[in-house]
């Protein structure tokens, strides 16, 4: 019999957010597994949304109060959130062989109390959390029948965990890996520099005037070169200012026109600002760009050293718009230099794929 896989969240599933994303493709890849079935646990369904992976919809105990708990948005919200977590813990239990089953988790407090009853529990750390739980994963280290699962070397780390770990990059799925090197397109006079993202992040705004002053100054300096922001409205980015003429705002897209709309880029820019909060980030888009070979053009932060190196992008410092112009200036006439960069970037993440992913975490050779 199958081993079951239970990606355990205590948030809406499906959703097109990074956790929903992952959890879809990783949990994918392990029904993909000739001995493993997967199944996401869900305490909210989103019934609107088709998913990929088997979907099991186990409501929070107490379901009415918890809501009514939360709609306070204040500390009494955050407080029902935290508490809410090993009851919901207690509940799901009873659909999880201990014997066989292992649980994926993405929290630290529920992989405690399945840990406690004798759960097999993967957890994936995505970054520093707070001191309580920072506590918790001490007490967690302890198990052998736990396995935290960072998103970073440098968070792992960073942490000084102790227990059982493994590395477990954001990922790629392997159909999406361009194998053979994009035909050059039929109109060369246009050249897009692409940004695919939000305008925040767990409510830490991202400052697009850099991308906007270039573009502003690339209507004098070279017309060919245009801009193309996917993910943010104009509504958003009125607070920024004006938007060039050669700035194209799409809005959100789908999940499944990703990948088609940034093999329409010829560069592609990681914005993320310089701060604390960012210190742990591994953006997406990061492996997206790589694996469709775009060239990647990254703002110079500790997080984008740690994950692409020296030799997989061009950084530009958030502080100068000349800096960013010089990097898609380098894209635009480097091409030789650009393209080994935009090489090593995909033959780095031809190795991050989601199949490898749950290679690594199952132990699987």
């Amino acid at each position: 019999m199958a081993s079951t896989v239970w990606f355990v969240l205590n948030v809406r599933f499906p959703t097109e957010k990074a956790y929903g994303v992952t959890t879809t493709y990783t949990a994918s890849a392990v029904n993909a597994l000739e001995d493993f079935t997967a199944v996401v646990i869900t305490p909210t369904l989103d019934h609107s949304s088709t998913s990929q992976v088997p979907i099991c919809h186990v409501p929070i105990p107490m379901n009415k109060l918890y809501k009514i708990l939360l709609k306070q948005k204040n500390s009494t919200s955050k407080i029902a959130f935290v508490l809410w977590k090993p009851f919901y813990a207690m509940r799901i239990r009873k659909f999880i062989c201990r014997k066989n089953d292992l649980v994926w988790a993405r929290d630290l407090q529920i992989t405690l109390m399945l840990a406690l009853l004798g759960f097999k529990v993967v957890c994936e750390v995505h970054r520093t959390p707070p001191l309580y739980l920072i506590l918790t994963m001490k007490f967690l280290s302890n198990f052998n029948s736990v396995t935290i699962a960072f998103i970073t070397n440098q968070l792992a780390q960073k942490l000084n965990y102790k227990g059982k770990f493994v590395i477990a990059p954001m990922a790629i799925s392997e159909r999406d890996l361009l194998i053979r090197e994009k035909e050059k397109r039929p109109d060369e006079k246009k050249f897009t520099v692409g940004y695919l993202g939000s305008t925040s992040s767990s409510g830490n705004a991202i400052s697009f005037r850099p991308i906007l002053k270039t573009a502003e100054n690339y209507l004098q300096k070279d017309t060919r070169v245009g801009f193309c922001l996917v993910g943010p409205t104009s509504e958003e980015l009125k607070a920024e200012g004006d938007i060039p003429r050669n700035v194209q705002v799409i809005g959100r897209i789908r999940r499944d026109e990703v990948i088609p709309v940034i093999d329409k880029f010829d560069a592609g820019i990681i914005l993320y600002p310089d701060l604390e909060y960012f210190e742990d980030s591994f953006p997406i888009k990061i492996v997206e760009y790589a694996a469709r070979r775009i060239p990647i053009i990254a703002s110079d932060t500790k997080a984008h050293r740690n994950i692409l190196g020296n030799d997989k992008c061009l950084y530009f410092n958030l502080q100068s718009i000349k800096s960013l112009e010089q990097s898609i200036d380098k894209i635009l006439f480097n091409k030789g230099e650009v393209a080994e960069m935009t090489k090593n970037a995909y033959e780095w993440v031809e190795k991050l794929t989601y199949e490898e992913r749950v290679k690594k975490v199952l132990n699987i050779p």
